[in-house]
């Protein structure tokens, strides 16, 4: 048993180190992935639009959730070093950070005695053992959220559409900028919601047993009939029922050109 026991604690042990080698050099080569990462995400984007064209589907090209612009516009999270120092605390160490070696003390220029202080970012950091589990959100008072209030936010938010999309100061909260500090499985769902969530006049399937989702590309613009893509049945997107043959008589639209066509 005491054998099994160090097999397993040096298991551990090697996962650890392997684990804060591959954040190190995260850390250390971040401005050459972020470079490799844009280029990669672009080559993607151009392919997307070229299907796009090509389909003549118009469809948008930001792909990240809670994003007001296009992807080519969008800030960078991993670009801000206080995030990467938290995803290190988070990832990296023990919850307890008894053990971590903090940097070298400097000289305190900005004190009249000449006091030896350490760096104000490390005391911010590990002062306080609850800081790296805070996310500061981009509203125009830059607040902050502990990551239990924060996961109730979203979680909230996937039922309760007035709280869609989560937000601060009436400032949505892009998931990108927060999503470390989120369970995996809430922002798994939330991503998956988001969709949905985010659409107009959402169309679902006219069967009671089903009622799933039907979205915007399953949806024929010639016929406005839309194809559930889980039972398969067709839902007439104007009036939500059933699909019918010939003009929707709820389309307000066109019964209007009829009424005037007629009076002309």
């Amino acid at each position: 048993m005491y054998t099994e026991d160090l097999i397993s604690t040096n298991a551990t042990l090697s996962d650890r180190k392997m684990a804060q080698s591959m954040a190190m050099a995260v850390l250390r080569d971040g401005q050459c992935i972020q470079r490799a990462y844009q280029q990669e995400d672009q080559i993607a984007r151009d392919r997307e639009m070229a299907t796009n064209l090509q389909d003549d589907n118009r469809v948008s090209l930001n792909t990240d959730p809670m994003s007001k612009t296009s992807a080519s516009q969008e800030h960078d999270p991993w670009a801000d070093p206080e995030l990467l120092e938290k995803a290190a605390a988070i990832y990296m160490y023990e919850p307890c950070t008894a053990g971590l070696v903090p940097p070298d003390l400097v000289l305190d220029t900005d004190s009249d005695d000449g006091t030896i202080a350490e760096s104000s970012a490390w005391a911010a950091l590990w002062r306080d053992k609850d800081s790296f589990d805070v996310a500061r959100v981009p509203c125009k008072y830059k607040h902050e959220y502990c990551r239990e209030c924060l996961s109730q936010l979203f979680e909230l938010s996937m039922t309760d559409e007035s709280l869609f999309p989560p937000r601060c100061d009436n400032e949505p909260i892009p998931l990108s900028l927060v999503r470390i500090f989120l369970p995996s499985d809430l922002a798994k769902r939330f991503e998956m919601a988001y969709p949905e969530l985010s659409a107009k006049n959402r169309v679902y399937c006219n069967d009671p047993k089903c009622s799933a989702w039907i979205p915007k590309t399953a949806i024929a613009e010639d016929t406005d009939i839309g194809t559930c893509m889980k039972c398969e049945r067709t839902t007439c997107a104007i009036c939500k029922a059933p699909s019918h043959t010939g003009d929707c008589p709820e389309d307000t639209g066109l019964q209007q050109l009829v009424s005037t066509a007629n009076t002309e």
